[in-house]
C-alpha cells in the first residue's frame, strides 16, 4: 500500500498503531526516530522499549518483544533480524529517496515476505503504487492554513549570502506572528552563525542530528522563563516532527548534498526543491493556523521534486550493501535505475580495494567495509592503517575528511606546522597536528570543523572499540599512513608537479603527495 498524507495529518504515529504486528518503521532521520518513538510510546500507554522502541546508531532502545520498532534505514540493512521478524514495514517520508531506503524497498520487494506500506506528505504516490503493486491512498486529513511570504535576497533563488544577518531580519519581521519560530537553515556552521547573529528575549534552541537525545528534546519543550524559542534547525525538522508551538517558519531554502563527479565526492549547497519547501512550511500549520517566510523571490521556480541520491551519489554503498545481502544491483527491482556508467566506476573502487568477489559477494575486506558505519573509502584506510600500526593517525586523519569541508581557513599559520610541511610535503600530516592541538586557534584552522572532527573522532574510537586517548605532541607516523594509503588503493598515489613555490595538488578526496 502506498499512503499520502499531508504533514500533520497523524500518519507517522497512527499507521504503525493500526498495523498488524510487529511493526518496523524505517525513518531516514535518527532524530524522527527517536521522537516518533517516544510519542507513539505515550499513546499506547507503554515503557519506551517495551511495547515501542528505536534502533538507531549507537542507540538499541527495543527488544525481540518490541512490537513497534523505528530504525534508520542503515541500521536494518545492518541488522537483518530487524526484517525478519516484522510482521509489517512501513517506509516513511519515502520521498528522501536516500539510497538505503531505495535499496530496501528492492530488497523488500523482491523478498515479499512482509506487509508494506509506503508513506509521504509528498511523493508520486501513483508511481510509487504502480512500482510496488499496490493501492495508492490519498488521505486529505487536517491542516490549518499557513500564510507563505517571501523576504527575498538579492538573488531569485535561494542564496547564502548574508544569510544569518537576513535570519534575524526575518525574526524581527515575525515579531508580531504568534507562537514559536522555526528556522531552517543547511548546517550546523549557518545555526552556530545564525545564533550569534540574533539579539533580543528569545530561548536559542540548535537543532540538528548531531545532538544528544537531550539536548534534542529542548526543541519540543516550553522555553526557558517562558521566553519565546527560536529554533534553529537543519533539514532533520523538515519531516515526521510535529513540535509543539510552532507559528512561524523562517525557510532558508537552502540544503547541502552530496554530489559526486569525477570520481569525486563533494558536499554541495543548493536550493531545495517544491517538495521539501512545502514539508518545511506544513511545519508551521501542525497544530494551529500559522506563517511561513521564505527568504528568496517568489518569481523563483524551484525543482519539483528532490532528486533521488542513485542519480547524484556514489553508488559505492548500494554496490557494497546489496552484495552484503547478496545480490548485484542490476537485479533489483529499483523504483529509478541507476546510471550504468556510476555502476561501472563503484565496482571499479570496490575491485581496487579488493573489496569484491565476483559481482554480488564481498570478501573478508568488503565485510568489513560494509560494518563500518563510515564512507567505504574512509573504511578501507581505517582496515590498512590497523594492518600498518597507524590507526591512531588514521583515525584523525579520516575524522578531519569526513567533515567535508576545508580545515585551514587560509592555510597553516604556525610555525610548527609551517615546518611539519616545508619538510614533508604533507598536509596530511599537518590537519592530524592541527586537530590534536591544544590551541588549535594558533593554527588559523576553523574552529567548526575541530569541534565536528573531534566528535567524529570519538564515534570512530567508539564504534572500533577503542577508549578515549588523550592526545600529547608525538612523531605522526607519516611513512605508515602513506602506505596505508597506497595499499588500500593504489589510485591515491600521485606525483607532485611543482610550479614555482607551489605543489600541484591532484584531484583526490584524499591528497597523497608522493616525496
Amino acid at each position: 500500500m502506498v499512503l499520502s498524507a499531508p504533514t500533520g495529518s497523524g500518519k507517522s504515529t497512527e499507521v504503525p498503531r493500526w498495523c498488524p504486528g510487529p511493526v518496523l518503521v524505517v525513518e531516514p532521520r535518527r532524530l524522527a526516530c527517536r521522537s516518533l518513538a517516544t510519542r507513539v510510546a505515550e499513546l499506547e500507554g507503554t515503557r519506551l522499549g517495551d511495547g515501542v522502541g528505536y534502533v538507531v546508531r549507537d542507540e538499541h532502545v527495543a527488544s525481540d518483544a518490541t512490537r513497534i520498532v523505528f530504525a534508520t534505514p542503515g541500521m536494518v540493512l545492518r541488522n537483518r533480524s530487524l526484517l525478519g521478524r516484522a510482521r509489517t514495514v512501513i517506509l516513511d517520508e519515502f520521498h528522501e529517496r536516500s539510497l538505503e531506503t531505495d535499496l530496501l524497498l528492492a530488497l523488500l520487494l523482491r523478498d515479499r515476505k512482509s506487509g508494506l506500506v509506503v508513506m509521504s506528505a509528498t511523493l508520486e504516490g501513483e508511481r510509487v503504487a504502480k512500482h510496488v503493486d499496490g493501492v495508492h491512498l490519498k488521505a486529505e486529513g487536517r491542516a490549518y492554513p499557513v500564510s507563505i511570504r517571501y523576504l527575498p535576497g538579492r538573488e531569485v533563488l535561494p542564496d547564502a549570502m548574508d544569510l544569518p544577518a537576513r535570519v534575524a531580519r526575518a525574526v524581527v519581521t515575525a515579531a508580531n506572528d504568534p507562537g514559536d519560530i522555526l528556522v531552517f537553515v543547511p548546517g550546523k556552521a549557518e545555526i552556530e552563525a545564525c545564533a550569534d547573529a540574533l539579539r533580543g528575549p528569545f530561548a536559542l534552541v540548535p537543532l540538528h542530528g548531531g545532538l544528544p537525545l537531550s539536548e534534542q528534546r529542548r526543541a519540543f519543550e516550553p522555553g526557558r522563563n517562558g521566553a519565546r524559542k527560536v529554533i534553529l534547525a537543519t533539514n532533520v525538522a523538515e519531516t515526521s516532527l510535529t513540535i509543539p508551538g510552532i507559528g512561524v517558519v523562517i525557510d532558508a531554502g537552502l540544503v547541502r548534498q552530496t554530489r559526486y563527479q569525477d570520481g569525486r565526492g563533494y558536499l554541495a549547497l543548493t536550493a531545495i526543491a517544491d517538495d521539501s519547501a512545502m514539508q518545511r512550511a506544513g511545519r508551521a500549520g501542525r497544530t494551529a493556523p500559522g506563517v511561513c517566510y521564505r527568504l528568496w523571490n517568489s518569481a523563483a521556480r524551484l525543482n519539483p521534486t528532490t532528486l533521488p541520491e542513485i542519480h547524484r551519489e556514489s553508488l559505492v554503498p548500494l554496490v557494497l550493501t546489496a552484495a552484503a545481502w547478496g545480490e548485484r544491483v542490476e537485479a533489483l527491482p529499483l523504483l529509478d535505475p541507476p546510471k550504468p556508467y556510476a555502476l561501472e566506476a563503484a565496482r571499479a573502487d570496490l575491485q581496487a580495494w579488493g573489496a569484491l568477489q565476483g559481482d554480488a559477494a564481498l570478501s573478508a575486506c568488503g565485510q568489513g567495509l560494509f560494518e563500518l558505519p563510515i564512507d567505504p573509502a574512509h573504511a578501507r584506510l581505517l582496515v590498512e592503517a590497523r594492518r600498518e600500526g597507524c590507526l591512531d593517525d588514521m583515525i584523525d586523519l579520516v575524522a578531519v575528511l569526513s567533515v567535508g569541508r576545508p580545515l585551514f581557513v587560509e592555510g597553516p599559520s604556525d610555525l610548527g606546522l609551517e615546518e611539519d610541511l616545508r619538510l614533508s610535503g604533507c598536509d596530511a600530516s599537518a590537519a592530524i597536528r592541527a586537530l590534536r592541538a591544544a590551541r588549535p586557534s594558533d593554527h588559523n584552522v576553523s574552529s567548526f570543523v575541530v569541534r565536528e572532527a573531534r566528535a567524529a573522532r570519538a564515534r570512530l574510537r567508539h564504534t572500533l572499540g577503542l577508549p578515549e586517548h588523550v592526545f600529547e605532541e608525538q612523531t605522526i607516523a607519516r611513512d605508515a599512513l602513506i602506505r596505508a594509503a597506497i595499499t588500500a588503493d593504489p589510485r591515491l598515489a600521485h606525483i607532485a608537479r611543482r610550479r614555482g613555490k607551489n605543489v600541484a595538488a591532484p584531484s583526490s578526496s584524499w591528497r597523497a603527495k608522493a616525496p
